[in-house]
């Protein structure tokens, strides 16, 4: 005959069955609790690291994770076609103004590309660090890459019919130093000709020509910055900075002593490619069929020679009037003017120091280089335009579109173990899961990472909700303990100040969850692993390539979305509007589910302290809100996957909780008797 449960009451402080269960409750709870206090210790170290170890938006610079070493592509700046509409001025009779369009490039900042096709890799790999790999810094970590991608071919870098790819690396002060492999130039460098900069030429109104009236009573005269036209239409130049040659550094590894030299290979190698760059800027913008080079008649390089020839032959014989240059002359010259000074900045031949000029030769050769403007470039040798060099700065040290971030690529679970357990434990195993499936899947012009995040996200979540089903449920029963605890904070009403009733507050509160069996642990165990989950998908979001990289309906995943609003992207508002409305409806909805019911059980008193409750949940709504816009697209569009999880999970308990099943095992009643 089986013995009743009642005797238990009698004998249960010395039933060994009841002592065993007991311990094994408590070691379990200590179990949890210190596995939790783990997790949570590794989180907030990750999460610090998070902000001490930097990423970057852009692919091959930062801290990255690929599968192997040979996956890494360098860091590439995508130039798309620009078309710009020059008016241009009357001229002679004609007094219609006329129009011409200057087709450039222009740095696409909505491309990140990930160049990962193996043939081109393994091109510019032997390109950068020699055939048999043990020159140059490609691929190595604390190194700078930059590389050239043309709009229309965003999968591979911009070569030439030798397939010389425009790319190249150098390395960070923490990287040691390595023997560089010659650069080849991909493009053709051909001279080009450019006003000579002077000492205090940004101070000095950043002019390279002035214009006076020569006539009449004025004769003799200079007006500076006036334009002068005289009774032929033309404007006359009676002062300018003199020519000077754009370095080409062809031939310039000779010309240096003890090249072995690292630093000097280095060095080199940045002018070269910023060379490099510059000629692929000038030869789309001043093509021989442009309207550019049609309007004005000839290379702008080649009418600068002539016309400083000119004006060395007239400031020989005295002549007030250097040359003269037609209205639509004077415009192109200008406009050719603000667009080398651009590239000039750009690659490191416009160099300043506290304002002043230090790039130019013809600022070595003016002696005295405190001298007004008139004066550094009235020397005769501002005529010699084949010596006179203009070079890139030598405090330049930085590639064209060179990234902020060295590179530091993790390959391998060891790799990942040096930046500490969060990033062995979490982000490893994780960004390798979403590596392969990314790789299984394609890009599908961004569809693939949309599946990726999508599939990633619910397998994690999934598996997070049945190993803490039990926890869920308690925590979705303490909703119906929200009206219990407000009778408790209604009794105290008016007593906030008072330690004696505060203590008793507590304690009544302490009761009741003991009574219900609830603990600290139910209140936050299934909530408690969000966060190293979120922080996790966080982190292999921006370092995996494939993903920063992806782009989807015009979206790129490494921007910031509400910097691309500010910058006229509306299609990032998609994004914004969808990721805030999620969030608030995952965070709302559970609060909506439960309104009625608490309306109708509880007081005006308790309603009142219910309200009290909400407050810190409506806090909290509105600060991950605000988290929520500050994220990347791409850690935008996996909160979204993430707020669709939750209110289908939080759908699922409503429904769940109405069950018999659920009543027998989670209901206040059940836990009552556990």
């Amino acid at each position: 005959m089986k013995r009743s449960d009642k005797f238990n009451y009698f004998i249960q402080d010395k039933d060994p069955v009841e002592k065993r269960k007991k311990l094994i409750k408590r070691t379990l709870k200590w179990i949890k609790i210190i596995l939790l206090i783990f997790i949570l210790g590794i989180t907030l170290t990750g999460c610090i690291q998070s902000f001490a170890i930097r990423t970057s938006t852009n692919v091959g610079a930062g801290l990255e994770f690929t599968n192997s070493r040979s996956k890494i592509g360098p860091k590439v700046t995508v130039l798309e076609n620009k078309t710009e509409t020059l008016e241009l001025p009357s001229s002679g009779k004609n007094s219609e103004t006329s129009k011409i369009n200057i087709n450039t490039y222009k740095v696409n900042t909505n491309a990140n590309p990930y160049i990962s096709d193996p043939n081109v890799i393994k091109a510019v790999r032997e390109q950068l660090n020699g055939k048999d790999g043990d020159k140059g810094y490609f691929g190595r970590d604390n190194t700078y890459s930059s590389g050239i991608v043309l709009n229309e071919n965003k999968d591979t870098i911009f070569h030439n019919e030798n397939n010389k790819y425009l790319v190249a690396t150098i390395r960070s002060t923490n990287q040691i130093q390595a023997d560089l492999p010659d650069y080849e130039f991909v493009n053709k460098i051909k001279p080009i000709y450019f006003f000579n900069y002077y000492y205090d030429w940004a101070k000095n109104g950043k002019i390279f020509l002035k214009y006076a009236k020569v006539g009449g009573e004025e004769k003799g005269t200079t007006t500076v910055a006036k334009e002068a036209i005289d009774n032929n239409g033309n404007i006359s130049v009676t002062w300018v900075s003199g020519l000077g040659q754009v370095a080409s550094y062809n031939g310039e590894k000779e010309n240096i002593s003890d090249f072995n030299d690292p630093e000097k290979q280095e060095a080199l190698l940045i002018r070269k490619f910023n060379r490099d760059v510059l000629q692929l800027f000038y030869d789309k913008t001043f093509a021989k069929d442009s309207q550019f080079v049609e309007t004005l008649g000839k290379d702008p390089s080649t009418f600068l020679v002539e016309k400083i020839q000119e004006a060395q032959k007239n400031a020989q014989a005295k002549k007030p009037v250097l040359f003269t240059l037609t209205a639509k002359e004077e415009v192109l010259i200008q406009k050719y003017i603000e667009i080398m000074n651009s590239w000039f900045a750009l690659t490191g031949y416009l160099w300043t120091q506290n304002g002043n000029v230090t790039s130019s030769q013809i600022v070595a050769q003016s002696g005295d280089k405190s001298t007004a403007a008139e004066k550094a470039a009235e020397n005769s040798s501002k005529y010699e335009f084949e010596k006179n060099v203009i070079g890139i700065g030598d405090p330049v040290n930085k590639l064209a579109f060179q990234d902020a971030l060295p590179l530091l690529n993790i390959s391998s679970w060891g790799q990942a173990w040096k930046y500490g357990p969060f990033y062995g434990i979490f982000v490893y195993p994780t960004s390798w899961v979403i590596n392969g499936i990314s790789q299984g899947i394609g890009i599908l012009k961004g569809w693939g990472t949309i599946i990726v995040l999508f599939i990633v996200t619910f397998i994690i979540r999934g598996l997070v909700f049945a190993f803490t089903f039990k926890s869920t449920a308690k925590m979705s029963v303490q909703e119906e303990l929200k009206s219990k605890r407000a009778v408790i904070e209604a009794k105290y009403v008016g007593f906030e100040n008072n330690k004696a009733m505060k203590a008793r507050k507590a304690q009544e509160l302490q009761t009741l969850n003991k009574k219900y069996n609830i603990s600290m642990l139910d209140t936050i165990g299934a909530q408690f692993f969000t966060l190293p989950i979120f922080i996790t998908m966080w982190r292999a979001i921006q370092i995996i390539p494939s993903i920063k990289s992806t782009e989807w309906i015009g979206i790129n995943f490494g921007s910031t979305s509400y910097q691309k609003v500010a910058e006229g992207q509306f299609i990032y508002l998609l994004i914004l509007i969808l990721a805030v409305l999620i969030q608030l409806a995952s965070s709302v909805l559970p609060m909506l589910l439960n309104k009625k019911r608490f309306k109708e059980r509880t007081s005006i008193a308790e309603r009142q302290a219910l309200k009290k409750q909400e407050r810190t949940q409506q806090i909290m709504i509105i600060v991950f809100t605000v988290f929520v816009i500050l994220f990347s697209a791409g850690v935008q569009i996996y909160w979204i996957f993430t707020g669709l999880f939750t209110i289908i999970q939080t759908l699922i308990m409503w429904k769940v909780k109405k069950t018999q099943w659920f009543k027998d095992r989670y209901s206040l009643k059940a836990l009552a008797r556990q």
